[in-house]
């Protein structure tokens, strides 16, 4: 299910929709400059010949290799800051995301190092993710810890990696699937000759986080930084970092999942972020025909007023969700497990509490009943009322026979004519009012159940009993 979905900040307040293109995180300078420096052994102090410095931010990949002690020396102009990256075949490797252009950055190289293993799976059935290059790194939560790859198969290895914890990250390269970035945070190295495994799992489900960048008295904040750092489902994570345009405009392509937004560089004032927050609280349970509870059931709920999900949650153990702070609105709830097919109510939501539940149908069970409600007039003085149920094979292959049978209140109220049948047989019922309060409504339950694992239906029925219909054409409610 690819759906395109606004992400939450944590407490599910949104950013205010708008759109911009991404821009450049490093800032642009007038001047060419140069950027140099030092290379030298971690405890000796000694410089290191033969290091490649490389800059990793205008995609001219300019660089040097220390000699004479250690030194290189890189002309990089129309920047004010670069990614800076040290590499030698003998040692850790360091960068420095934010060197400072011109300037002077010194690296400090270990020998002490250890490597980390990648498995690079899809979210939803776990199997690696080949065929197109998925770009891996490794960098340090606190220090100058660094490495990257690549993988075409979904396993990696990451390497030459100093004793210190690292975020690993895993972004494919415009790929067949549709993936969006993902993470696993604090993986630790302990000391030389450390192995870690990870496992990082992609979603080919996400959207765009837009907003705006705003100063306290409503104006545009041009080129503030925005980070948004976040947890995706299932054990990764998304991180974006772009800028904000002209107009303080930024957006970001994110996996699902809860996201912490930083905002820096702004040069007036306090950055104000245009926020929504609603009083709609959605609550309910998600279960399958035999009313056992589904854990792990995807739940987007899309408002028709404003295109987009407000947010995505899993249910528990006990197959419930809850969301908080909607805003009130038409919403179109979806569920998805695999395994079962989709199912979506359309329904409005209301300040205050509301309640929606689900149920699910296996995709291996074959037999559909429709309609699978039923809701008649009946009068009280009439005659009795014959209604059909169609039958039909919802799976991509089988066939069945089925059995059918009622239960109501009271008894005589509906009674199945058709006990059984094949697929695409009608079940027929009557449905005999005579007699019962005008006013009140009476229920029953149709029950067809198929052979094999064509599944068992309820379909609950209603009648509601008044006087006279005067020929009226009697509804029907299908959900």
């Amino acid at each position: 299910m690819k759906r395109l979905m606004r992400l939450l900040v944590p407490g599910l307040i949104l950013l205010a929709l708008v759109f911009c293109g991404l821009s450049v995180a490093s800032t642009r300078a007038e001047e060419t400059a140069i950027l140099s420096g030092r290379v030298t052994a971690e405890g000796s102090g000694a410089g290191i010949d033969g290091v490649l410095v490389f800059e990793a931010t205008t995609g001219l990949w300019r660089q040097d290799n220390t000699s004479g002690g250690g030194y290189y020396s890189i002309d990089i102009s129309g920047y004010s800051s670069v990614h800076l990256v040290a590499s030698h075949a003998s040692y850790a490797t360091a960068h420095d995301y934010a060197a400072p252009v011109p300037g002077t950055r010194d690296f400090v190289l270990t020998t002490d190092k250890g490597t980390i293993n990648v498995e690079v799976r899809d979210l939803e059935d776990h199997s690696l993710i080949a065929g197109f290059d998925v770009l891996l790194m490794a960098d340090s939560v606190y220090g100058t810890g660094f490495a990257s790859g690549s993988t075409d198969d979904g396993t990696g290895t990451l390497t030459n990696l100093a004793p210190m914890t690292y975020f690993v990250h895993a972004f494919p390269q415009d790929g067949p699937g549709g993936y969006f970035d993902g993470r696993v945070a604090n993986i630790t190295i302990d000391g030389d000759g450390d192995v870690e495994n990870v496992t990082i799992y992609l979603t080919d489900e996400g959207g765009i986080m837009n907003g705006r960048v705003v100063d306290e008295y409503g104006g545009a904040v041009s080129g503030a930084l925005v980070y948004l750092n976040g947890s995706a489902e299932g054990g990764g994570a998304s991180t974006c970092s772009t800028a904000t345009n002209g107009s303080g405009y930024f957006n970001c392509p994110l996996a699902g999942g809860n996201y912490d937004v930083h905002v820096s560089n702004v040069q007036t004032s306090y950055p104000v972020f245009q926020l929504f927050k609603g009083g709609v609280t959605l609550t309910g349970q998600v279960t399958n025909l035999a009313g056992e509870p589904l854990e792990s059931v995807t739940i987007d709920p899309f408002p028709w007023f404003d295109p987009g999900t407000w947010g995505r949650q899993y249910t528990n153990s006990e197959g419930m969700f809850s969301f908080t702070l909607l805003v009130a609105g038409t919403y179109q709830i979806f569920a998805h497990a695999s395994g079962y097919e989709d199912t979506d109510i359309v329904t409005d939501l209301y300040n205050g509490s509301n309640v929606v539940n689900f149920v699910l149908y296996s995709e291996t069970e074959l037999l559909v009943v429709s309609p699978d409600s039923l809701f008649v007039l009946g009068d009280h003085d009439g005659s009795v009322l014959s209604k059909s149920f169609d039958t039909l094979n919802g799976g991509a292959s089988g066939t069945f026979t089925w059995t059918a049978s009622s239960v109501s209140a009271p008894g005589n109220l509906v009674t199945v004519t058709t006990a059984s049948g094949s697929e695409g047989d009608p079940v027929m019922v009557d449905i005999d009012p005579g007699g019962l309060v005008v006013g009140a409504t009476y229920t029953g339950t149709l029950t067809v159940a198929g052979s094999g694992s064509a599944g068992t239906r309820e379909v609950p029925i209603e009648v509601l009993v008044v006087e006279d219909i005067h020929n009226a054409f009697l509804p029907i409610a299908m959900k």
